[in-house]
Formats: structure tokens, C-alpha cells, sequence
């Protein structure tokens, strides 16, 4: 998508910025801001929560107000439903004038969609191969950050285990538990063979459990790429043709 590229062009862009204000660029017409250190995407809110060290804006964690307003894309209380996704991926494609969105949801969009593939570039795939599956199993309520693999989202830090405990700092800290405890690599094959299986089943109509792929086999983007298209992809060009 031509429009996420030029996203993640202005996010790299905000990242090296040094400017006199937390820096800001504009997504589906609302400006979001970034977060230097910790290379995530925030609301736009009180600049009193940031702070700049070193040339790097941040937003502070030491009130309680600052970390509930991280908490909105950091740690245990982050949402984005699948079906939330798609409908962020939809008025993207719809272009101007933009639909409304939600802000939080559209925060948490562009820290899956862009900043963690800025951070790991090879979890881009990944991510829209999940919405794609999810969304083939009818799960599209489903919270995207509980069932990908540790994000950079998943706990702030900045936040430091001995430092005293401030009111609302408890939702930037993990959970302790995440959905898929093993390499993206791992998590990578588990999802194809999932997808697989998945495929086998309708074309079958039974669960065929002599598909197996192997520990070290790389994904298929082309594979991959053609299944969000047909899952991902359909279904925002079937919401595009509904009148708006």
C-alpha cells in the first residue's frame, strides 16, 4: 500500500527529528506524535507528559496521568480487534475525505503496522498474515496483541522495576504471560502450517494432519501475499463498495 509506505517514511522522518515540540505527522487527517526513545506512536496530548533528553523527545512515566496516557499503546490494556484493523486499513484506501476512525485504535494500528516493521522489518508479513487468518476463522474480535509475539509495545522500556511504584504504571508492565513464547521464526511457521491446515480443511472438508512444515522452512511470501489478498483484501474492496 502505496499510503502505509509514505506513513512509515514521515514516522522514520519524526523519529531523527529535532524539533522544539514532540514530533507530529498526520495519518487519515489526525496528527499523531511520536515518541523518540522508545520508537512508538502516541495521541496527540498535554506536552507537560514530555520530556527531551539528548535531543529525544519521550513521554515521561513519573505521574500517574502520563502513565495512563501511555497506557493507551503500552503494556497489559493496548486493544486493537481485527475487525478494528481492517476498518483503519479500509478508510485508508478510501482516501479523502476521511471517515472517522478511532483515535486509540489508530494509534495502536500504526505501532503494528509501522512501527514495529520499522523496529523488525520482517514482522510485516507476519502481522497481515494474522489479521488475514483471524479473519478467515471468524475470529474478528480477537485483540491483535494477544496473540502475536512480544511487540515492542508489550511493556514500557523506560519503566525501571526499582523505581518507586507510581499509580497507573502497573498497565505499562507485561503481563506475564504472552500468546506465542518462541522466535518470530517459530511463530512464522506455526502460522503457515496453521494457514495450511486451515486451507486443507476447505477444500476437504476434513482436517487432513498429514500437513507438516518443516521447523526450518521459510515462509512463502508469495503464498502469504496471495492469502491476504484473498482475505485482507477482499473484504476491505467489498466495504469500499458499500455506499458511503
Amino acid at each position: 500500500m502505496a499510503a502505509l509506505k509514505d506513513t512509515r517514511t514521515d514516522f522514520v522522518r519524526a523519529l531523527k527529528m529535532n524539533a522544539q515540540h514532540p514530533p507530529a505527522f498526520s495519518f487519515l487527517g489526525k496528527e499523531f506524535w511520536v515518541d523518540q526513545r522508545r520508537k512508538i506512536v502516541t495521541l496527540p496530548d498535554n506536552p507537560d507528559y514530555w520530556k527531551k533528553e539528548g535531543g529525544s523527545w519521550y513521554v515521561s512515566n513519573e505521574t500517574p496521568p502520563a502513565c495512563l496516557f501511555l497506557s493507551s499503546v503500552i503494556g497489559t490494556t493496548r486493544y486493537l480487534s481485527v475487525s478494528g484493523f481492517v476498518t483503519i486499513v479500509t478508510r485508508l484506501c478510501e482516501g479523502e475525505p476521511w471517515r472517522a476512525a478511532s483515535e486509540s485504535g489508530t494509534a495502536n494500528f500504526l505501532n503494528l503496522a509501522v512501527s514495529e516493521g520499522v523496529a523488525l522489518p520482517r514482522r510485516n508479513l507476519m502481522l497481515w498474515a494474522t489479521v488475514a487468518h483471524e479473519l478467515a476463522a471468524g475470529r474478528e474480535e480477537t485483540n491483535l496483541h494477544s496473540i502475536l509475539p512480544t511487540l515492542i509495545t508489550d511493556h514500557d522500556a523506560l519503566s525501571l522495576p526499582e523505581n518507586p511504584r507510581i499509580l497507573f504504571s502497573e498497565k505499562l508492565m507485561s503481563s506475564g504471560s504472552v500468546a506465542f513464547e518462541g522466535t518470530d521464526k517459530e511463530y512464522e511457521n506455526q502460522l503457515v502450517r496453521a494457514i495450511e491446515v486451515e486451507q486443507a480443511e476447505r477444500t476437504t472438508g476434513f482436517q487432513d494432519s498429514s500437513i507438516e512444515s518443516s521447523p526450518d522452512a521459510r515462509p512463502d511470501r508469495e503464498f502469504l501475499s496471495a492469502y491476504i489478498r484473498n482475505h485482507v483484501f477482499t473484504r476491505v474492496a467489498s466495504a469500499l463498495g458499500a455506499p458511503r
